[in-house]
């Protein structure tokens, strides 16, 4: 996606990617493939992703029936209780246009809902051969996270996601009044690279073929999906966990 073009635009290309990893990752799954609807809400000018891929059901399916994948989250950003009976995991792209679309709408809600009962994590997942400066805009996410500013400036860059090249990833910082001169060395050295390697590498490992991907409780939720999917999944999270506790007090009698 190039510098000129809106959160709302993108072309043929992108569009058949987006619906080959949707066909992908059904038939993966072994549960068939689900439709990927991508358009824009009236008079919104938002691109949107509904179903991105079966292992992404309707608010009300049975979440627990969907396989559990063991998501490593050590020393990544993130915000709620570190003993949180449910954890999300964010696997984002900052140039991914379905990304920035959960980011405006959908996180602000889940944050404001579930900040003090979930645990929610990102990590990376650059889409270099889409969107060329998605990696870079990962290194300096995590130079911020060094100075304790990456929710600022994760929020800052699906803000202003079509501004993510070099010098606009630096001039982000020093608005955020990040200290220029360190997060600039971070940034140029390319100490960050390997860290967002890992966190790519990890995700492919863990099934992620697309972004934005999210793991709750280890179980996934693929694509931009409403509120009411994940919270769905939470509360189905949620009630899992509290019959496991019941189930293990009831054990020890």
């Amino acid at each position: 996606m190039d510098g000129g073009r809106s959160q709302s635009s993108f072309t043929s290309k992108e569009l058949y990617f987006y619906v080959a990893v949707a066909l992908l990752i059904g038939f993966g799954s072994g549960a068939g493939a689900a439709g990927l609807f991508v358009g824009r809400s009236a008079g919104s000018g938002q691109v949107g992703v509904a179903d991105a891929a079966a292992g992404a059901p309707t608010a009300g399916s049975p979440q627990a029936e969907l396989p559990r994948i063991e998501v490593t989250t050590e020393g990544r950003p993130a915000w709620g209780p570190e003993d949180a009976a449910v954890t999300i995991v964010e696997f984002t792209d900052y140039q991914c246009p379905f990304c920035a679309q959960h980011a405006s709408i959908t996180y602000p809600a889940l944050k404001e809902g579930y900040e003090g009962t979930v645990r929610y994590v990102v990590r990376n997942f650059p889409m270099s051969s889409l969107h060329p400066w998605a990696q870079k805009a990962a290194e300096a996410a995590e130079c911020a996270h060094d100075q304790g500013a990456f929710w600022e400036y994760h929020d800052r860059l699906f803000a202003h996601q079509t501004e993510l090249d070099v010098e606009s990833l630096k001039r982000h910082a020093a608005e955020l009044g990040l200290d220029g001169g360190v997060f600039e060395e971070c940034l140029d050295s390319g100490g960050k690279a390997g860290i967002v390697r890992k966190d790519l590498q990890d995700g492919v490992g863990y099934g992620v073929r697309g972004t934005p991907t999210f793991f709750v409780n280890g179980r996934a939720l693929v694509g931009a999906q409403p509120l009411a999917v994940f919270e769905s999944f939470v509360e189905s999270a949620l009630q899992e966990e509290q019959a496991s506790a019941g189930a293990g007090s009831g054990s020890r009698e």
